[in-house]
Parts: structure tokens; C-alpha cells; sequence
């Protein structure tokens, strides 16, 4: 019984998640026309090829709204594939989204402890996105972490490879960094022995 309701719960789950990227691209899809009109009407617009200050922060809003859904239907699509939410992409997302409320707002409309918490909402968030690239780029010692990351890695990385070199099946050593350096080790003290006995 308990199987039934988990296998159940699961097929809503994905059913919700693929139902989801539907919505997500179509909405992106429109969104892209609706800008593409608007920059088209602003440039036919008299005076002819001339956009005013407030038409320009319009469109870069727009532009950054569909950015933001770009991202948030690729951390759906990776939801989807891995049951994992990268937090790195939802992160970066926030991130847009501040700026882009920073690009559009005008200064005169809002008091300076909305201008202060913004600017402290901003700079959490890069502190974060830093940490998150930091964290990430370290050298992890595979044989640590849980068979699922390793798996996530693991997919990652051949995924990367793929992009650069198309049909590489190229193994991927997650052995400890460590054991690596001292077998390098152990070669080259065989090799300056073969020296010393040649001489």
C-alpha cells in the first residue's frame, strides 16, 4: 500500500514538474513576441529610431523578466531530470530579479529604509552566489560524499564533455587527489633510481 501511494505520489509529482515547463515556455514565448513588438513600436514610433529614457529602462525591464523566466525554466528542467533543485540557479535568478527592480525603480518613489533594505537584499545575495561559486569550485574529495552527488557530478561533468566533444566516453577518476600524488610520487622515486643505476 505504502509503494502504491509513494509510486502515485511520484507520478503526480512529475506530471506537475513537465506540466510546469509547458506553462514556463509557453509564457516565455509570448513574453518574447510581446518585446519584440514593443521595441518594434518604440522604434517606428515618431521620432523615428529614438527611444526616451523611460522607454529604454521599459525594455530592459521586459528583457530581464524574460531572462529571469530562461532561468527559472532551466532550474524546472533540472528539477525534472534529477530531482534536484540547484540552488546556485535559483540564487542567480534572485539576483536578477533585484536588479532588474533596481534598473526600473526611480529613486523619488521610495524612502530611504526601502533604498537601504534593497541595496541589503542585493548584497546577501551576492555574498551567496560568491559562496555558492567558491564552494563549488574546491577540490572535493569524491570518496566523501553520498552516492547520489557523486552521481550528480559525475553526470555534470560528462555532460560538459559532451557539449565540447561530441560521443566522448571518456572514464572519469574520482579517486582521492591524495593517493594520486602519492603514486606520482612512488614513479618518479623509481625513475631516479633507474638514473642512479644507469650511472
Amino acid at each position: 500500500m505504502a509503494k502504491r501511494v509513494h509510486s502515485a505520489s511520484h507520478k503526480a509529482e512529475r506530471l506537475i514538474v513537465y506540466s510546469l515547463v509547458i506553462i514556463m515556455a509557453v509564457i516565455l514565448v509570448l513574453a518574447t513576441i510581446e518585446l519584440a513588438y514593443n521595441v518594434v513600436v518604440a522604434i517606428i514610433a515618431p521620432p523615428y529610431l529614438l527611444l526616451d529614457f523611460d522607454q529604454v529602462l521599459e525594455l530592459f525591464g521586459a528583457s530581464l523578466l524574460v531572462l529571469i523566466g530562461i532561468e527559472l525554466l532551466d532550474t524546472i528542467k533540472i528539477y525534472f531530470k534529477r530531482n534536484v533543485v540547484h540552488v546556485e540557479v535559483v540564487v542567480l535568478v534572485a539576483i536578477i530579479a533585484v536588479a532588474r527592480k533596481v534598473i526600473v525603480l526611480e529613486p523619488g518613489a521610495y524612502d530611504g529604509v526601502t533604498l537601504i533594505g534593497i541595496a541589503a537584499i542585493l548584497i546577501a545575495l551576492a555574498v551567496s552566489y560568491y559562496l555558492i561559486k567558491r564552494l563549488g569550485s574546491e577540490m572535493i574529495n569524491f570518496r566523501d560524499l553520498p552516492k547520489s552527488s557523486r552521481k550528480i557530478i559525475e553526470d555534470d561533468i560528462k555532460e560538459a564533455k559532451q557539449s565540447i566533444i561530441p560521443d566522448n566516453d571518456t572514464k572519469i577518476d574520482f579517486s582521492d587527489s591524495r593517493e594520486q600524488e602519492k603514486d606520482s610520487g612512488d614513479s618518479n622515486d623509481d625513475l631516479k633510481r633507474g638514473d642512479k643505476d644507469n650511472n
